[in-house]
């Protein structure tokens, strides 16, 4: 189904949201409050919410834009400079007019790379390359020149300066230092030039670069999600008071610090059980957040019981650190720290 045109009064407040968001977006973040966003773009917040009912897809909406932007101008680079090099400066500087590698960090981190949007940023990718791929084949930049220097190069020009310097004259020096930095990617007599520290990147081993995170917050999240299966599997048999289950998931150096200070080993945690002392109705833990250190896992929690030991009541609520190390056949619990839930923040 296509979608109709937008009118132009629907269109032109499409493109006021979505340049103020960008601007935003790099001045104060990506969680920059949606309502700021549509009062700095002078339109109503129903008229925001209408178009981008909530914050993902306004993202993801200012980074299609942008990098349509930024194919554009350098398709347009290549079509009306009829020099290589100055087509490539010419979108050089018009991609700092658009932010395009200030803003693109800051939601790349929040939207990921749907299908869609990895096409997007690929197709304008290639154009950047086919700009540095004609300056090169004329002679007129550095034979090692490559594709990271330049989309590097205006990511560090693109952030805003510290200190109390104004946003228009932030981008005025910007352009400064680019037009600085053009005069040294120009070509000696060898085609070379002075020589400079550090690896040449291409295209490709920047990709390289972002499959190898793409696998390690992969691997991340999979190592939390293992965690968290861990965490609730051991809930589970406390609740249902299956000794072996949970000697299982313990450790052999397993700790806990009681609430009131007492602390017990791996055994002596199993014997309440094993004596009949312990009794359990309900055992339950909630609201689990995972951090990970390698092979040790940080897990913070609520623990809520209907208890009884030895016959008096134990039953609470509790907040709780708990210690997870991966033995290599799956994690363990190595240690846990209980103390009192806090009361509730008044108001």
């Amino acid at each position: 189904m296509v979608s109709e045109p937008l009118r132009a009064d629907a269109s032109l407040n499409r493109a006021r949201i979505l340049e103020t968001a960008r601007r935003l977006f790099v001045e104060r973040g990506a969680d920059v409050p949606l309502d700021e966003i549509a009062k700095r773009a002078g339109v109503g917040s129903a008229t925001l919410y209408r178009r981008f009912p909530d914050r993902a897809s306004l993202q993801r909406a200012v980074a299609h834009d942008v990098l349509q932007q930024a194919m554009d101008a350098a398709l347009s680079a290549s079509a009306n400079e009829p020099v290589p090099f100055a087509a490539l400066a010419r979108y050089m500087h018009e991609a700092l007019d658009l932010g395009v590698s200030a803003v693109m960090p800051v939601l790349f981190t929040q939207i990921g790379d749907d299908a869609v949007l990895a096409a997007t940023r690929e197709a304008s990718a290639l154009c950047v390359q086919d700009l540095i791929d004609a300056a090169r084949r004329s002679g007129q930049i550095r034979a090692d020149l490559d594709f990271a220097d330049i989309g590097l190069l205006l990511v560090r020009l693109s952030r805003p300066l510290p200190g109390p310097i104004p946003p228009e004259v932030d981008l005025q020096l910007a352009h400064r230092h680019l037009d600085l930095a053009l005069i040294g990617m120009r070509s000696e007599g060898d085609g070379t030039g002075t020589t400079v520290s550090g690896p040449s990147l291409s295209l490709d081993a920047l990709r390289d670069f972002q499959i190898r995170e793409r696998e390690i917050m992969m691997k991340t999240e999979t190592a939390a999600a293992d965690v968290l299966a861990t965490v609730q599997a051991w809930a589970h048999a406390e609740g249902a008071m299956d000794s072996p289950a949970i000697g299982d998931l313990l450790d052999e150096q397993f700790m806990a610090i009681g609430p009131y200070g007492y602390i017990l080993n791996r055994q002596q945690w199993l014997d309440r059980y094993l004596s009949g002392d312990l009794k359990q109705q309900r055992f339950e833990v909630s609201d689990a957040s995972v951090r990970l250190f390698g092979d040790t896992a940080l897990v913070l929690a609520k623990q809520s019981q209907q208890t009884t030991y030895k016959d008096q009541d134990a039953s609470g609520s509790f907040s709780i650190t708990l210690i997870l190390v991966n033995t290599g056949s799956g994690w363990r619990l190595t240690g846990e720290h209980l103390s009192p839930a806090p009361p509730p923040m008044p108001g």
